[in-house]
């Protein structure tokens, strides 16, 4: 929307931002990886569905698959209404509990660019 020069921009925004990084998290990868220049990427984004996060990740549930569908869709009004209505469903798809990923719990694809063992050495340590 900011590319364009949406006038109406607003949280959603935001939303779509988070649903980057979760599919980056359990995917490894970007939503948009295939563009080779900035130009083409910026298209992609204002005009193209982001790749199925099951295309990476087959394993993934259906229903976490659907959350980044959903953050990522290319009209606003087609997103998540507010960050509360994302969480609930990400608590629903995950379960009962604190939410809580696991750096050794992630699916790491293998033309991800670094290691599992590297990502690991930078992953934040547990608090005891």
């Amino acid at each position: 929307e900011q590319v364009v020069g949406a006038k109406d921009l607003d949280h959603r925004t935001d939303l779509w931002a988070l649903g980057v990084v979760l599919y980056e998290l359990l995917a490894g990868t970007t939503p948009y990886t295939d563009h080779e220049t900035l130009g083409a990427l910026l298209v992609a984004i204002c005009s193209k569905p982001a790749k199925p996060l099951r295309d990476h990740v087959p394993g993934i549930s259906e229903a976490t698959a659907a959350i980044c569908a959903k953050a990522l869709a290319l009209d606003p009004l087609k997103r998540y209404r507010s960050a509360d209505e994302m969480l609930g469903e990400l608590r629903a798809a995950i379960g009962p509990g604190p939410l809580h990923l696991d750096a050794t719990m992630l699916p790491r694809p293998p033309n991800a660019k670094a290691s599992k063992k590297a990502f690991l050495q930078t992953a934040p340590s547990k608090p005891d």
